[in-house]
């Protein structure tokens, strides 16, 4: 038995999923900061402190690409795309996490030439 979810379905499952991950870390890595702070390591605070960042990047990727899906805004969608990518790349020891955005990115890149 294959996957029986249209391409359309994919995406909306990639783009929740990008919402809820980032806003997920976003917060768990956010609770972390004044713990780092306490650190006399400077570099434990700013990196957490870069991962909320890119995990807030993450959750604006993915609600441009979520509107973009819904108007069929092809250019936002992309846009969406390379911006949610940013957090899970840069948490690579997260292993699930990257492996899915791979997949699915394959998954966008074949709705967006549907888009054109």
């Amino acid at each position: 038995m294959g996957c029986e979810c249209t391409l359309e379905c994919k995406i909306q499952f990639f783009c929740i999923w990008i919402i809820v991950t980032g806003f997920a870390a976003a917060i768990v890595l956010g609770l972390t900061i004044p713990y780092a702070k306490q650190e006399k390591d400077s570099e434990i605070l700013w990196a957490c402190v870069l991962f909320v960042v890119l995990a807030a990047i993450e959750v604006v990727g993915g609600f441009l690409m979520l509107a973009a899906f819904l108007k069929n805004i092809a250019w936002m969608f992309m846009t969406g795309l390379v911006l949610s990518s940013f957090y899970p790349y840069a948490a690579f020891g997260f292993v699930v996490p990257i492996v899915i955005h791979i997949i699915f990115t394959i998954y966008s890149c074949q709705y967006y030439k549907t888009m054109k």
